[in-house]
């Protein structure tokens, strides 16, 4: 099973970054740098430690947890994303096979990415959008160019492979996350409708279609079983009386629900995939609702999730776990990420040198730190 996130800013590290670095060069940090993990006890409580070998003649017995939490660690290595003064550094993500993509940007323009191996070898740079999605090798998302907005497909090291204009002036699109591959994108031209596309692995447009008659604040995902949720503020953009509302479409993007009423705030809400299909809905910084694959409502979120605010977590270990970890805001250490089962069974956490977090679909975890956040470590597939 694919991992599920882009990329989870943890960081956002507001302070300005200092002159040009033009250090591209990276280096490998001891063993021992990297981070401390204890299994089981109580999530943010005192370490239980990693839980004791059963005694002679007493068989280990199963558990969900087992295998989740790291026996030892990768060799960190760390790099200084090439910035200016005034940038800021708050993206970082991974493609399918862990190269390293990381941006930097300043207050009124688009990120310029990084790229480099997975050992921390320079493959290359490109200006992109924030949403920039790691695919089994390279990445995706849109681009501004000239007044159009595109979405492009990269290679690892940045070359643009292909390119799909969404509109001229007056339109628009941005990609949102796909839990098996590609990307979803919302979008289309004013006053015209709300349209989904869906692209594959390749950059290639699946399908397209208008999924709401007028064009509105919408965000999205393709979930674990291959279904599109298209989720849109306020609700009465589609005649609905919530705060938001949702609407579940098939592959071919043709509707398999009605729209349905969400909970919200009535600012930007964030999705996140589940690890067994359906999504988790989060507002104003608090998880509300999961969300059923293909189901017409939503249910409470579990209590794990539900009583961590501030968090953002991923799909690890082939679908076996989350790793949750905090934001701005949360009362949580922002170095520290928690490991569960998807039925919400705490299996451990990690403590990293690091100011704050972020994971790759591949399982690697990215630390960041420094001015702006610009000072970026990373252990390599610990979570694959």
């Amino acid at each position: 099973m694919r991992s599920t996130s882009p990329c989870i800013l943890v960081a956002a590290l507001l302070v300005a970054c200092g002159p040009i670095d033009t250090g591209n060069g990276s280096s490998a940090l001891p063993a021992d740098a990297g981070p401390v993990w204890a299994g089981g006890g109580a999530p943010d409580g005192p370490d239980a430690g990693t839980p004791a070998p059963p005694g002679p003649g007493s068989p280990a017995t199963p558990t969900a947890c087992e295998g989740i939490v790291p026996s030892s660690n990768p060799n960190p290595v760390s790099v200084t994303v090439p910035h200016q003064g005034g940038d800021a550094c708050w993206y970082l993500t991974t493609d399918d096979q862990g190269d390293v993509a990381a941006e930097a940007h300043p207050s009124n323009g688009p990120p310029r990415w990084q790229l480099w191996s997975p050992s921390g070898s320079p493959l290359g740079s490109r200006t992109a959008g924030f949403d920039f999605f790691g695919q089994q090798s390279g990445f995706e998302g849109t681009h501004v160019e000239s007044g159009s907005t595109f979405f492009a497909r990269y290679s690892n090291a940045g070359a643009e492979l292909s390119r799909t204009l969404l509109g001229g002036s007056g339109c628009g699109g941005e990609a949102f996350l796909s839990a098996t591959s590609g990307a979803l994108v919302l979008g289309g031209c004013a006053n015209g409708p709300l349209t989904a596309s869906i692209f594959d692995e390749n950059g290639g447009l699946a399908v397209s279609k208008a999924v709401a008659p007028k064009r509105a604040d919408a965000v999205g995902l393709v979930d674990a079983k291959g279904a599109a949720l298209v989720v849109v503020w306020p609700g009465s953009a589609v005649g609905n009386s919530g705060k938001a509302a949702g609407r579940w479409f098939d592959a071919s993007l043709s509707p398999t629900t009605d729209w349905f009423a969400l909970p919200g705030n009535g600012d930007r809400p964030v999705l996140r995939p589940l690890a067994n299909g359906g999504a988790a809905l989060q507002a104003g910084g608090s998880w509300v609702a999961t969300v059923g694959s293909g189901k017409g409502g939503w249910d409470p979120p579990p209590a794990w999730l539900a009583s961590r605010s501030s968090t953002d977590f991923v799909v690890v270990r082939q679908g076996r776990a989350y790793a949750l970890i905090a934001k701005s805001g949360s009362s949580s250490p922002r170095n520290r990420l928690e490991l569960y089962t998807p039925e919400g069974e705490h299996c451990g956490a990690g403590t990293f040198p690091a100011e704050g977090l972020s994971l790759g679909p591949d399982g690697t975890v990215i630390g960041s730190g420094g001015e702006g956040g610009c000072q970026v470590t990373w252990w390599p597939a610990v979570l694959r």
